[in-house]
């Protein structure tokens, strides 16, 4: 049985700049829905200081071909995350890591594909979708991370409170013989598997 595990820390950067204190940005417990995370399924736990949240899976996971009969299978979660943020700053996210696994015979593929953006009371900013494909044989956990270049950052509006949304979902191929090809968002024994880095700056 696979149990996935999704972790958001907001480690905070002034302007890009690695270490900096704190301005008192904080998340709170998210809301989430999906066929890969229904409702009663997963459970959120917040830190102390409200600086990262961790979230557990349990039914994330995708299958075709074998017993499933699938040629291609998908699953995907929403999530909608608070994000408190103080006035005069604003925030944007430049760095996202995943973990997971795939047990994928030749020929077979998936691919796990995240869209994000900030929601505010004033509208949204615009979605970045980030996408990582994997190819058959692999039958291995895995660690991947995509950095957001200056240009690609999506930014909220200074001092307005947001609702970090993503979109994510995994699909699965079979290949030609439809052996069984299975992927996760996350298995058991990883200590984070999604990690979001926070970036903030002051607005001018």
């Amino acid at each position: 049985m696979f149990r996935s595990l999704l972790a958001l820390a907001a480690v905070l950067c002034s302007a890009g700049v690695a270490s900096a204190q704190n301005p008192g940005i904080t998340l709170g417990y998210p809301g989430y829905g999906g066929s890969g995370c229904p409702q009663n399924t997963a459970s959120a736990t917040l830190s102390p200081d409200g600086t990262a949240l961790s979230i557990l899976f349990d039914q994330f996971i995708v299958e075709a071909g074998g017993p499933s009969g699938r040629r291609v299978d998908y699953k995907s979660c929403n999530l909608a995350i608070p994000v408190n943020i103080p006035q005069g700053y604003s925030v944007s996210i430049f760095q996202v890591d995943y973990r997971g696994f795939n047990s994928l015979t030749y020929g077979a593929r998936s691919q796990l594909t995240n869209d994000y953006f900030f929601q505010t009371g004033s509208g949204g900013s615009r979605t970045v979708r980030l996408a990582k494909s994997f190819v058959g044989p692999n039958n291995n956990d895995y660690l991947t991370t995509d950095r957001l270049a200056v240009n690609a950052l999506v930014w909220t509006a200074c001092g307005e409170q947001a609702t970090l949304r993503i979109n994510s979902n995994m699909r699965v191929y079979a290949n030609s013989r439809m052996e069984q090809a299975l992927s996760t968002v996350d298995s058991a024994d990883v200590s984070a598997g999604l990690i979001y880095h926070i970036q903030w700056r002051r607005c001018y």
